[in-house]
């Protein structure tokens, strides 16, 4: 019964009391652990544990003993303390394949606190705590995996201490453990990596950078060979190169960042002749030897223009060589692939020549005018591609559009052209490449981007059509409700004069945009705009350029590169006119004039940008005028420009 219960005496209450008070002490102390991170149940701060570091270090150059410290950085860097710490101090530490719940503010401040020591005993206490945690590590993940176990490689990867010479063996045990973990392991490795911040990526670049230059300086042969940790080190910078290429163009790092100088000025270098170019060449193409044209975003465009051309000429001897064989048996010689054409139908004998003669398109090309005595020793074949560029681009033709605001041409999606033209327009493009002649065409990025076969974003649609892009880009982030602006999966264009309606998936029309399906719909409709309205004229293109310049090493070109292939280097012309792109009708629109300058040598070559006027001082030589312009161009951003 109830009441047979005897009451609760006041020193049983006292004790009751206690024991929940002790229980909301423990909960709360269990709920800061979870909460802030730091491994420690009596943690009650986010920074806990650089706080504690803060203390140790005061205590140690107060006492001069370093003991406690060192014992203090063992214990915790050694410890599973160490999977626990650095989590944010706003959030619960939650850990999984799109958030790694690092708090970088606060390992880096721990780092350089360590770091500002400038002690032996410290350094070597830290790679040894560390070196026994990476072997915890990789052992834990094959047997009972956690987020966390992956989180601290990437704690680890912060260390500033990777970077130094003293740390090179350490680096090469890092770098072992990233690549002796399964494989979906590493995926979520390089998922985080889309999501840190730009300025950790941006270090975590130059501390492999740096790693692999020293490897290479202590052994040139390297670059004949590349042991297992540096080729270990290109494939963790590879890594870190995808995960950039994935991240959002405002806040991805500029892909010269991946280029190693120290490995371009070395296969380079005119003396190498055992390793240099053609030796990287060879070992991509054949497959029989390393090649670091493999690892192709270490190189600088200036190495693969080199590259490229070398190929080029190497298809170009062994082409004459046939020819030569050939035709010494049937009696006609011709080594050089010769166009024959009239100026007044060069489009006509172009197109005829060009899709009949496949098999001569490695040959060196010779332009010959019909009843004109010149003899092409390149000039004329410059010729013939300006005037060719001039006639296919020329808004009249109906292939492209040209936008008054970029300068730039894009496909006509109802262009009455046929295809054989495009066709024609992408093996111009590819001759001009393999005869080494630049082309004053002006494509937004994204038609390189379409020949190297890359995916393609909401960023691209902005050169073709910056109106339609910013008015997806707002349906993207509208706040209220998308099905009240009543857009459904379909597309409307006009065709002379016709509506036409496309759906952009099956039953399109009846699929309303709601705020759930909305970046498919914006997928679905850049696909569309940049791909599918264009796709007859764009393949047709693309088969002429590729009939031409089937080639390895277009493989490892940046579309931005393949672009200064064909184009050349739009800097000078910023420098002079203050435009990177010529009007409309070529450079012929320009008024562009080189005046003199006053006589002081000293002095850089600069610019009237309003009145495309380029100023040069009257320099003795033209080496010293190729010098000086050469540096101004290369720094004329805040000078140089009047």
């Amino acid at each position: 019964m109830i009441e047979n219960i005897p009451k609760l005496e006041k020193s049983d209450q006292f004790i009751q009391n206690k024991i929940q008070k002790e229980n909301q002490n423990k909960i709360q102390k269990i709920y800061n652990s979870l909460l802030f991170g730091c491994g420690d149940i009596d943690c009650k701060n986010p920074y806990y544990y650089v706080t504690l570091l803060n203390n140790k270090i005061y205590e140690f150059n107060k006492s001069k003993n370093k003991t406690p410290l060192l014992e203090f950085i063992g214990d915790w860097f050694g410890s599973n303390k160490f999977f626990h710490s650095f989590f944010p101090k706003s959030e619960l530490p939650i850990c999984n394949t799109t958030c790694l719940g690092i708090d970088f503010e606060s390992v880096q401040k721990v780092y350089s606190l360590l770091d500002s020591l400038k002690d032996d005993d410290i350094t070597n206490i830290i790679k040894s705590s560390l070196t026994k945690q990476l072997e915890k590590i990789e052992k834990e993940l094959k047997s009972k995996p956690k987020f966390l176990h992956l989180r601290a490689i990437l704690i680890i990867f912060e260390l500033k201490l990777l970077g130094e010479p003293e740390f090179l063996d350490f680096f090469g045990k890092f770098l072992s453990t990233i690549f002796n973990i399964q494989h979906n392991h590493r995926l979520i490795i390089y998922k985080w990596l889309t999501k840190v911040p730009i300025y950790n990526i941006q270090k975590k670049i130059k501390r492999l950078q740096n790693f692999i230059s020293i490897q290479i300086t202590f052994n040139v042969n390297q670059m004949e060979k590349a042991d297992k940790i540096v080729l270990l080190a290109y494939r963790l910078l590879e890594l870190l190169n995808e995960a950039n290429s994935n991240r959002n163009s405002q806040n991805a790092v500029d892909f010269k960042l991946f280029q190693n100088e120290l490995i371009n000025n070395i296969i380079n270098d005119p003396e190498n002749k055992e390793f240099g170019l053609e030796y990287h060449l060879l070992g991509f193409i054949l497959k029989d030897h390393f090649s670091i044209c493999n690892f192709p975003f270490l190189l600088n465009v200036l190495t693969k223009s080199k590259l490229f051309e070398m190929e080029a000429k190497v298809q170009q001897k062994i082409q004459m060589k046939n020819s030569l064989e050939i035709g010494m048996s049937i009696g006609n010689l011709n080594p050089f692939f010769i166009l024959h054409v009239r100026r007044d139908y060069i489009i006509e004998d172009s197109l005829n020549q060009i899709s009949t003669s496949k098999e001569n398109f490695k040959k060196e090309l010779k332009v010959d005018f019909v009843g004109e005595e010149a003899v092409d020793a390149g000039g004329v074949q410059k010729e013939f591609f300006q005037i060719v560029i001039g006639k296919l681009f020329d808004p009249n033709y109906g292939m492209f559009t040209y936008d008054e605001k970029t300068h730039l041409h894009f496909f006509n999606k109802n262009t009455l052209e046929s295809e054989p033209e495009f066709f024609l327009i992408g093996a111009v493009l590819g001759l001009a490449i393999y005869n080494q002649v630049i082309l004053d065409i002006h494509f937004p990025l994204v038609v390189y981007k379409k020949l190297l076969q890359m995916k393609l974003t909401l960023e691209d649609l902005k050169e073709v059509d910056s109106d339609l892009a910013n008015g997806l880009e707002k349906l993207l982030n509208l706040d209220g409700n998308v099905e009240d602006l009543d857009e459904f999966f379909q597309v409307k264009t006009t065709y002379f004069g016709d509506t036409k309606a496309y759906d952009l998936k099956p039953n399109g029309r009846n699929i309303q945009v709601t705020n759930k399906n909305r970046q498919e719909y914006v997928d679905l409709y850049v696909d569309f705009e940049l791909s599918k309205s264009i796709k007859k004229q764009f393949d047709a293109f693309s088969k002429g350029f590729v009939t031409v310049c089937d080639s390895y090493t277009l493989r490892i070109l940046r579309p931005e590169e393949l672009e200064l292939l064909i184009c050349g280097d739009p800097k000078f012309l910023f420098f002079s006119c203050g435009t990177d792109r010529v009007p409309i009708g070529g450079f012929s629109k320009m008024k562009f004039t080189i005046s003199k300058q006053d006589s002081n040598l000293d002095r850089l070559p600069s610019a009237h940008t309003c009145f495309n006027q380029l100023l040069l001082p009257e320099y003795s030589s033209k080496e010293i005028l190729k010098e000086k312009l050469s540096l101004a161009i290369q720094n004329f951003q805040g000078f140089g420009m009047l």
